[in-house]
């Protein structure tokens, strides 16, 4: 969850919404269960509502980044009496290549964190907190939340009927066909920005240029404090 303060996006935020971080499973301070059961979305889903039924929140907002945003679009579309406002920042309504995780499963087993850390090191922003952040994370857990939603996820994120308002943002480099906006344009109340220049990582360290089409988003769906 360090992600968020490090990006700015909690400093910006935090005087007018209730901010609510979570570390999720294997990360942070969270428990690392190592039974590849304990990794499917079902249970990341159900650890969201938990949370929220714990700190007696009956409705919120949702903001997931990369596979954050997974989770997101499966809470919005499963519960959307609970999520009122659903922000996806790095995914454009889609899973992932399933050979592109089959990949990335086996690279994390033999090669670590260090296989992520190499591959963001190329791109256009990747130092500091954030790369630290990183390699601190359990590579078999990493790998167990790839191996269990690649087995058990084979729902539509965004099936017929999804009504949830939703601002998608994704950098040009990692949705060159615009397949976000595309999305938004078909959802009901929802709206998609393309970030030139920027990729995965790069649109979402890049608050400055976030921010303000999300504040005017949150101001639409979300209460105040």
């Amino acid at each position: 969850m360090n992600t968020w303060r490090y990006a700015g996006y909690v400093a910006a935020l935090r005087h007018d919404y209730k901010i609510v971080l979570m570390d999720h499973r294997g990360r942070g301070k969270s428990d690392r269960p190592k039974e590849l059961e304990a990794h499917t979305m079902e249970a990341y889903v159900s650890d969201v509502i938990s949370l929220m039924d714990n700190l007696g929140i009956e409705k919120a907002g949702f903001w997931g980044y990369s596979d954050g945003g997974l989770v997101g679009f499966t809470l919005a579309s499963r519960l959307p009496d609970r999520i009122v406002a659903l922000i996806v920042s790095g995914n454009q309504g889609q899973w992932y290549p399933k050979e592109d995780i089959l990949s990335l499963i086996q690279a994390l087993r033999k090669r670590g964190m260090k296989v992520i850390a190499e591959r963001l090191e190329q791109s256009e922003y990747f130092r500091g907190p954030l790369r630290s952040n990183l390699l601190g994370t359990d590579p078999e857990i990493f790998a167990l939340n790839e191996e269990a939603w690649l087995k058990w996820c084979n729902y539509e994120l965004v099936p017929p009927g999804f009504s949830v308002p939703t601002l998608i943002i994704n950098g040009e480099l990692e949705d060159q066909a615009h397949q976000g906006e595309r999305l938004a344009a078909r959802l009901t109340n929802s709206s998609a920005i393309t970030l030139p220049g920027l990729g995965h990582l790069g649109a979402y360290v890049r608050s400055d240029l976030v921010l303000p089409t999300a504040k005017e988003f949150l101001r639409a769906t979300c209460h105040p404090l």
